[in-house]
């Protein structure tokens, strides 16, 4: 494939999501409501493929296939189950939000009201930097991706992308998201069960992948393993700790019509994640039985350059670039929907009008940051996994209270905090050479869990029914 005709199809695809991004909310976005909640008003279907699109971002190429080449089928089991629990929890958490909060935005409008000043602090640091690592990780990403698969410079398609995926998400907000996430998740969930077919069929079939498999590293098949064990409790926790800060999922929370169309989005979006991380980590383990790993990480990219098939290239790329700006979309239009919300607090007499300009601005901050580390190629995880751990040390103390009223602020940030202490006394270091990742989760999530089961509730009860009264719509 020359380079020539890789920069056409990265430019007319991302284009393409760009120009139906804006089709689909013209005259939609009235005010700032529009732009960052759209309360109510999508179906289970649109939530659920929006679900899915998002959650799947171009780290699917990366991270699973490298736990399965790694440390095997129990590692990227547990990948699985921990994506899917992460989306399929707020089947039951969602419809409590909304009964507390029908007018809400986020979560740390919730953390705000519910527990003070110090508690919604540790809460938005967790969120925005889990975010904003996210953020930058995927543009990173997405660069390297297209990089090794047709040779484009790094800084074009991050360029590229970014620019595309800016455009209709600083003209229509999350509704030009929800939409275009849409087509984004067909894509990618189509080209998820072409890709390990097609490699499969062209080494042998699937028998002779698993021979070869079994005969290299049958290590990685064995379900008694324990570093496949430990990875995938691991990474378990860190999911479903970190996801339940996940801003863009709580929007969708919102944005579902009811309650019973809000349990069946997050439950099928849950449900299609499973076989989506699977199949994503079969790469690794392709690769593995091939004998044409270079690295874990790389396994997709080692299978495209030993069929050395144009076509296939093609195929990479357009996943490629549906995967990261279906993610991209996501997670500006949260950010800025957490700062419009805290903007509003601070200045009650901002107009719809004002704020909707101001959320339209500030989504170019975080994109342009994000743009400039992806740019580098720098590593992220060490600061991904750290900004997991926090989310992890929070996710107790946090939503405990949702449902016990005498669950104190002090209490609950007392939780976190010394959670996020003791886990990270054995989180390891950045060369990962000491600590263990796995203690360190499970520490941090176990601390905070015994302090508010013991102490939370001692304290007087919160009256759940004055979160209605405080939390309103933006410029009412």
């Amino acid at each position: 494939m020359t380079g020539s005709i890789a920069l056409i199809a990265l430019l007319v695809t991302a284009v393409a999501f760009a120009v139906f991004g804006i089709a689909v909310a013209r005259g939609r976005i009235l005010s700032v409501e529009d732009f960052i909640s759209a309360r109510r008003s999508t179906g289970p279907g649109v939530v659920s493929l929006s679900l899915i699109a998002s959650s799947l971002g171009a780290w699917v190429l990366f991270s699973p296939a490298e736990a399965a080449a790694r440390t095997g089928v129990i590692a990227l089991a547990g990948y699985a189950v921990g994506s899917a629990l992460a989306i399929a929890i707020f089947a039951w958490l969602g419809p409590r939000m909304r009964r507390l909060l029908p007018d809400g935005h986020a979560i740390t409008e919730f953390v705000f009201h519910r527990y003070g000043k110090a508690m919604y602090a540790f809460v938005l640091i967790a969120t925005v930097a889990y975010m904003f690592l996210y953020l930058a990780a995927e543009m990173t990403a997405i660069g390297s991706a297209v990089a090794v698969v047709t040779g484009i410079d790094r800084a074009v398609t991050v360029f590229a992308v970014m620019a595309a995926t800016l455009v209709y998400t600083v003209y229509g907000g999350l509704r030009s998201s929800l939409n275009t996430d849409v087509p984004q998740a067909i894509i990618i969930i189509v080209l998820l069960l072409v890709l390990p077919a097609f490699f499969i069929v062209h080494l042998g079939g699937f028998g002779a992948v698993s021979a070869a498999l079994t005969a290299k590293k049958p290590e990685l098949l064995s379900a008694v393993a324990w570093p496949g064990w430990e990875t995938a409790l691991a990474l378990v926790l860190a999911i479903v700790g970190a996801n339940l800060f996940n801003q863009g999922y709580w929007q969708r929370v919102w944005v579902t019509r009811s309650d019973a169309d809000l349990r069946r989005a997050f439950l099928w979006a849950g449900i299609v994640n499973v076989p989506a991380l699977l199949l994503a980590g079969s790469f690794g383990l392709i690769a593995q039985s091939a004998g044409v790993l270079s690295q874990p990480s790389a396994a997709l990219f080692d299978l495209v350059g030993a069929v050395a098939s144009p076509v296939i290239g093609l195929v990479v790329l357009v996943l490629a670039v549906a995967l990261v700006m279906s993610s991209v979309d996501t997670l500006l239009s949260a950010i800025v929907s957490l700062f419009a919300v805290d903007a509003a607090r601070l200045s009650p007499g901002l107009t719809s009008t004002r704020l909707l300009s101001i959320s339209r601005w500030l989504t170019v901050v975080p994109a342009v940051l994000a743009g400039i580390i992806g740019l580098q190629g720098y590593s992220v995880l060490y600061l991904f996994l750290l900004a997991d751990l926090i989310c992890v040390a929070a996710a107790v103390p946090t939503f405990y209270g949702l449902y016990e009223s005498r669950l104190t602020g002090r209490t609950a940030i007392a939780a976190a905090v010394l959670g996020f202490i003791a886990g990270g006394y054995f989180f390891p270091n950045p060369t990962f050479e000491s600590g263990n990742l796995f203690l360190s989760f499970v520490v941090a999530a176990a601390v905070p869990a015994v302090i508010c089961f013991v102490l939370g509730r001692s304290g007087e009860a919160f009256v759940f029914e004055s979160l209605q009264r405080r939390v309103r719509a933006l410029g009412s």
